[in-house]
């Protein structure tokens, strides 16, 4: 199968969040398909420089970020950072040829604010929710931009394990969530001890 995985590595600027999507990328290509990483920033992309501690505009920031995280897995040449006018990566052209073969786009955690044409070209779209309570909150508050976003997803998954039970509160909205794990891709993430850590957190209760 020829995958795309979108996401949100260049705007996040944070190697967690690099990690949480190489997870995909490595996974996916171990199990045989073929693998790239798109990056939609839509109108304009404002993200934080580290380097220089003050918000950019230029690609050339985020992509390279990009570039520089994926690159040590073999995907040096296998991503695209685009906004609506600009793309750095993967020639916009040769791109749209491998939506028009693709047989999978997966959506994660960010929504395709700018739904391109060549977005409907892969043959099935999916959105993986990894915020719990965050995406459902949002589009029963009445976040319509939210929900058109991940309208164009055939099927819709998240990480929340409790979704549906009488004793779990987080709004459905009407829409079925199916439930799934975060990969992890053993051959960069290996066992070495045989004790586990568990983190739990809290938030302040909400109305829901």
């Amino acid at each position: 199968m020829t995958i795309i995985v979108a996401g949100g590595i260049g705007r996040s600027g944070l190697g967690g969040q690099a990690w949480a999507y190489l997870q995909y990328l490595i996974g996916f290509r171990s199990l045989g398909h073929d693998v790239y990483y798109l990056e939609d920033c839509g109108e304009t992309s404002s993200v934080w420089n580290w380097d220089r501690e003050e918000w950019t505009q230029d690609l050339a920031f985020p992509a390279s970020y990009v570039h520089d995280c994926l690159q040590p897995f073999g995907f040096a040449d296998k991503w695209v950072y685009r906004t609506n006018s600009e793309c750095l990566g993967i020639p916009l052209d040769h791109f749209k040829e491998i939506c028009a073969k693709a047989d999978l786009l997966i959506v994660r955690a960010i929504p395709l604010w700018d739904w391109r044409p060549e977005y409907d070209l892969p043959a099935r779209r999916i959105f993986i929710d990894v915020d719990p309570g965050f995406t459902q909150m949002n589009i029963a508050s009445g976040d319509r931009g939210f929900a058109a976003a991940i309208g164009h997803c055939e099927r819709l998954f998240t990480i929340g394990q409790r979704f549906g039970a009488s004793d779990c509160p987080i709004p459905t909205t009407d829409y079925h969530w199916l439930k799934t794990l975060p990969p992890v891709a053993l051959t960069e993430w290996p066992v070495v001890s045989e004790k586990s850590t568990i983190l739990m957190w809290r938030s302040p209760a909400t109305d829901w």
